[in-house]
């Protein structure tokens, strides 16, 4: 698909392929020091008249993705409008729906450390949010490194207001 889209689309110059964190974070700093993307795994781009496919997908390891960083944004105005808090607790899909977009990476679950996300969790609730929306895969897939982890679970104060959904 790549492919397809460099061959129609002569004013796209490259294409981040599959999880973008750690090809589009090279990519950006390849750009910007003047230097050549074009070892980059997980890329595909125009060389000349020829389209270059620098391997697939590249999955990502969730434990290494860091929180993000929010407060680079104006969070405030999120919370005043009491925005919802989305959590991406796991990648991949263990059913394969012709709509979904997680059905590429079927039968490949991969689910967030425990601890990543109660601190994920306690940000945002820090932050001010009060609604925290999770996929409802989530509850639906079996997860053993989150039931394992129960035990380290502590309490965030949630009013009647707060919600989980």
């Amino acid at each position: 698909m790549p492919e397809d889209a460099l061959k129609s689309c002569p004013f796209i110059d490259v294409i981040v392929i599959g999880e973008g964190e750690i090809p589009f974070t090279k990519l950006v700093h390849n750009v910007l020091a003047n230097e050549s993307y074009e070892k980059i795994e997980g890329l595909a781009f125009r060389k000349n008249d020829e389209i270059i496919k620098n391997g697939g997908p590249i999955p990502t390891d969730l434990s290494k993705i860091p929180l993000p960083a929010i407060d680079l944004l104006p969070i405030d105005l999120y919370v005043a409008r009491r925005e919802r808090y989305i959590l991406e607790l796991s990648r991949g899909c263990s059913n394969a729906c012709p709509y979904c977009t997680s059905s590429f990476i079927k039968k490949n679950v991969r689910y967030r450390n425990l601890e990543q996300i109660i601190n994920e969790i306690e940000l945002a609730y820090k932050a001010g949010f009060r609604k925290l929306v999770r996929p409802a895969k989530f509850l639906t897939l079996k997860n053993q490194g989150f039931r394992r982890g129960s035990d380290q679970a502590h309490p965030i104060p949630i009013t009647n207001s707060d919600r989980i959904i």
